[in-house]
């Protein structure tokens, strides 16, 4: 099957195998047991593999089946920034390497480690249109991209209608000409639009003073209760922090993506090399992925609170 379709003239070799669409990455048997019998490179009794018993394994032991499979596709349900860290590096050291695809992530209301589990809280019901839910995303993009160097990532669903945190365009069932977009929509479009199909993520060094004095006032707890509705979990949404991470497209631009979870502006410099000039364009309450400066190289770049920005680097 796979042979036939990678070798048809008609779709051009442009065939890819993803496997095993895995809901969560921490999860014991979803993830540790199920890619155990598929990649590893040891032995495993194929009666008995859940237990890792020496003996003889099926598509572990088998390098056919290993090649036919392009990425490892899983979504970004209920698992931290450690948890991502944990299975690269397992990925890395046991499983050849095996590349990453994020293909389903939406803000679940029983995730603790969306960053909004405490503005879901606080609201009620609600469909998370607002900044802090863009940002959210952004951050666990952030994580997916670098933690676990992913190399696509794809929300749950474009639109929807209801009261969930599952939309990017939420439309109104009973008036299709009422369509709004989410700040999660624009945030999306601080990565989109600006880092191409064949874009190498690259390394970002900062100033030491860099991001040192944010603040915010606003601090949202949260608990989690369990069946027994006893407290199983506590903690705040993420606050005070700025992440970037930046990609060379092949055109030979860079977009360098800043995530600002405070309510301190920053600034900073770009020693950009060869590049002469930049672009910033940014989702914030007040902006939807709007071009608000353009400089030369040596002129400092602003980055507002509570923002995704991306600066594009050129010539």
């Amino acid at each position: 099957m796979i042979p036939a379709l990678r070798n048809s003239s008609k779709l051009n070799g442009k065939v890819d195998l993803s496997v095993w669409e895995c809901a969560q990455l921490n999860h014991q048997w979803l993830f540790n047991n199920f890619i155990d019998n598929l990649f590893s490179s040891k032995d495993y009794d194929s009666l008995d593999r859940w237990n890792r018993k020496q003996g003889n394994g099926y598509a572990s032991a088998n390098s056919n089946i290993r090649s036919y499979t392009d990425y490892l596709a899983t979504h970004s349900y209920w698992c931290s920034e450690e948890d991502r860290r944990v299975v690269a590096d397992t990925l890395n050291s046991e499983f050849y390497g095996q590349k990453v695809k994020c293909t389903e992530y939406c803000q679940m209301t029983n995730d603790t480690n969306t960053g909004v589990l405490g503005h879901i809280q606080n609201e009620g019901s609600t469909n998370g249109m607002t900044i802090d839910y863009g940002i959210a995303m952004a951050d666990i993009m952030y994580q997916d991209l670098t933690s676990l160097n992913a190399v696509e990532w794809d929300w749950w669903t474009a639109c929807a209608k209801g009261v969930y945190t599952d939309n990017l365009i939420l439309i109104n069932a009973n008036n299709h000409s009422d369509v709004q977009t989410s700040k999660r929509y624009w945030c999306m479009g601080n990565f989109s639009k600006f880092v191409d199909v064949g874009a190498k993520r690259i390394q970002v060094d900062v100033a030491s003073g860099f991001a040192q004095n944010l603040h915010t006032d606003r601090v949202y707890h949260w608990t989690f209760h369990d069946d027994n509705n006893n407290i199983s979990n506590e903690g705040d949404d993420k606050n005070n922090c700025i992440e970037q991470l930046a990609f060379l497209n092949p055109d030979g631009t860079v977009a360098i993506i800043y995530i600002n979870n405070s309510d301190t502006i920053e600034y900073t410099r770009v020693n950009g090399g060869n590049y002469t000039k930049f672009d910033t364009y940014v989702t914030s309450e007040t902006f939807d992925l709007e071009n608000i400066q353009s400089g030369n190289i040596d002129e400092a770049v602003c980055i507002p609170a509570r923002s995704v920005t991306t600066v594009v680097l050129s010539n």
